[in-house]
């Protein structure tokens, strides 16, 4: 069932990025928010605490398929 919902609505995604200048790990969210954490651990908890959660591994493979594509 959970599969089923995922399918039928937009998935708000979340990324982690490593090395720039304002702080080493940077936070890009739906809409272009963007947050700067010097620390993985403090950006991990940052968007764990909003409800994120890691894509299976599928969903995960399909979605760098597509980023590096453009």
């Amino acid at each position: 069932m959970a599969s089923e919902i995922t399918r039928k609505y937009p998935r708000c995604i979340a990324t982690i990025s490593a090395g720039f200048e304002k702080g080493d790990f940077l936070v890009r969210e739906e809409k272009g928010q963007r947050v700067y954490f010097d620390f993985f651990e403090e950006a991990f908890n940052y968007i764990a605490a909003k409800g994120y959660s890691r894509m299976p591994k599928g969903e995960e493979g399909e979605w760098m398929e597509l980023m590096h594509s453009n």
